[in-house]
């Protein structure tokens, strides 16, 4: 599910939710989680070079330390976007043509827009029910909303799958 690397320890939680700590001293380090960091090292490398980062003049903050950090649960690529669905509930789309973002996250009722000049603003829910969205952040919700639903078909297919195996 994850790999999480700070200059002196490793949390990987596996699909099944179980929690690991290591390390970085690579004396625990298995095979299997040695994979995991050359993959997430890829990956580091690549986002360092190649996407936005935002709130980069943001200074952290005490709580910063202290809350959970989200983890990756599953990602996948449609002809569209790369679709990134987090464990908090959280959903980011990343589109190919115009690499234009959305955030969509449940925890605060908002989804992040970031824009073709890479300037990013936060709307609420409840905001954009009221007065609306631009034609831009308006089409790309309406994917967003394709694709949750694909997901929570394909997540009741799965479960269905499972419970008939299982006899129930």
């Amino acid at each position: 599910m994850l790999a999480y690397v700070m200059q002196t320890s490793l949390q990987y939680i596996d699909r099944d939710g179980k929690e690991y700590f290591y390390k970085n001293d690579k004396t625990h380090e298995t095979k299997d989680i040695a994979k995991k960091l050359t993959l997430l090292g890829h990956f580091m490398h690549y986002m360092h070079e190649h996407l936005l980062t935002t709130g980069r003049a943001k200074p952290p903050q005490d709580v910063d330390n202290l809350a959970r950090w989200p983890c990756l649960h599953s990602w996948f690529r449609t002809s569209t976007a790369i679709v990134l669905f987090l464990n908090n509930g959280t959903l980011q789309l990343n589109f190919f043509t115009d690499h234009t973002k959305i955030i969509l996250c449940p925890k605060i009722s908002a989804v992040s827009y970031i824009n073709p000049q890479r300037e990013m603003k936060t709307f609420t829910f409840e905001n954009i029910q009221r007065h609306g969205a631009s034609h831009e952040l308006n089409t790309r919700l309406n994917y967003a909303v394709t694709i949750i639903r694909r997901m929570m078909a394909s997540e009741n297919q799965v479960g269905r799958l499972f419970n008939e195996r299982d006899g129930h």
